[in-house]
């Protein structure tokens, strides 16, 4: 090995190594778990702050939330359109329903917190012990947070805004039960299962898959592209997202 570039490794090794001494990670722990406030001297590894805590019986780990302060801005911004183009679909269109379903949900977005919840991120931590990739090493303060147990199913642009979870009970079913109103598109709705993830799933009796729905899951009806396009055309993935980031208690 050429010797400066010898010498410039050492230097660059004991360089991190003293950012590492000098690192002080506060992890803020909330819901059920024994901990509350963690001090970590050195920059902890996701697998870590996930067997850290003692978890108390009443966790719906599934639903677990990692909040980063850095994302509340791009949060705050992410509400702000969603309710700027909540507004501009009011002015354009003509629909009394359709009115009355966009000033309800305009006025659910507004008392709904910015989280900055993670989106994305596999906090299973079975999964990210054998999958090293999702074993990310965090830098910064964080809170995470284990919810309890909610046994409702949340819907957006049905009869009911919620449903009791029935573990038995596919989305059609849940859907026969609570039909979405008229002036949604036919045929598909978007799910925001509690861990967060978000798809666009094929409904109706053409749909010969069974998909089910996590306690404290989101069911959201779409807007038809004749209502959407030419004012907010990512209007229906831009409110699965934000709905994403809310957090269970």
């Amino acid at each position: 090995m050429n010797i400066r570039l010898f010498i410039f490794s050492i230097f660059a090794m004991l360089c991190v190594s003293q950012v590492n001494a000098n690192t002080t990670i506060t992890v803020q722990y909330t819901g059920c778990v024994e901990e509350t406030n963690v001090i970590f001297k050195h920059q902890p590894s996701l697998l870590e702050l996930l067997k850290f805590p003692t978890v108390k019986p009443c966790a719906y780990s599934f639903a677990t939330a990692l909040m980063q302060p850095q994302l509340l801005s791009i949060q705050k911004d992410q509400k702000e359109r969603l309710l700027n183009n909540i507004q501009l679909l009011q002015l354009n269109e003509n629909s009394t329903a359709l009115n009355q379903y966009l000033r309800w949900l305009k006025g659910l977005i507004q008392l709904q917190p910015i989280t900055g919840r993670v989106l994305g991120l596999e906090l299973d931590s079975t999964r990210v012990e054998i999958i090293l990739l999702q074993n990310k090493i965090f830098s910064n303060s964080l809170t995470l947070h284990f919810p309890k147990r909610l046994r409702l199913i949340n819907f957006i642009g049905a009869n009911k805004d919620q449903m009791y979870y029935r573990p038995v009970l596919t989305l059609d079913d849940y859907l026969t039960k609570n039909p979405l109103f008229d002036f949604f598109e036919k045929g598909y709705v978007y799910v925001v299962q509690a861990n967060a993830e978000v798809e666009r799933v094929k409904v109706g009796y053409w749909n010969h898959q069974k998909h089910y729905l996590s306690p404290g899951s989101w069911v959201i009806g779409l807007l038809k592209p004749s209502v959407i396009d030419g004012v907010a055309p990512s209007f229906n993935e831009d409110l699965s997202k934000w709905l994403a980031t809310q957090v269970l208690p």
